[in-house]
């Protein structure tokens, strides 16, 4: 896990040794396994344990697209991988064609 300040187009490295993020700062953390993004973390003790900011509206997907892996041996990684992106960007909808077998990825 990393713990980051974004800066501009920059993200730093904030280390333990200066003292860690400070209260209130916004932090990027990378490596958490069950955080989502627009998740709340708090501590899991004292006055704002159950405390939980509002969710980001997500806008409606503006366009939409067939993923087709270029080799068929392919296409479970593919999926796969369109499923991380999705877990990572809750703008990003990813699922199965209606109309053919194809998966189909939509966004804003």
């Amino acid at each position: 896990m990393a713990v980051l300040r974004p800066l501009g187009d920059d993200l730093q490295p904030i280390e333990e040794e200066e003292g860690g993020a400070k209260p209130g700062e916004t932090v990027v953390i990378v490596g958490l396994k069950q955080a989502r993004t627009g998740d709340t973390l708090v501590v899991h003790k004292g006055p704002l344990h159950n405390f939980a900011l509002p969710g980001v509206p997500i806008p409606a997907p503006v366009f939409s697209a067939a993923v087709i892996p270029a080799e068929p041996s392919k296409a479970k990684a593919v999926g796969e991988a369109l499923h991380v992106m999705a877990r990572d960007d809750p703008s990003l909808l990813v699922g199965p064609d209606p109309e053919d077998p194809d998966t189909m990825v939509s966004s804003d």
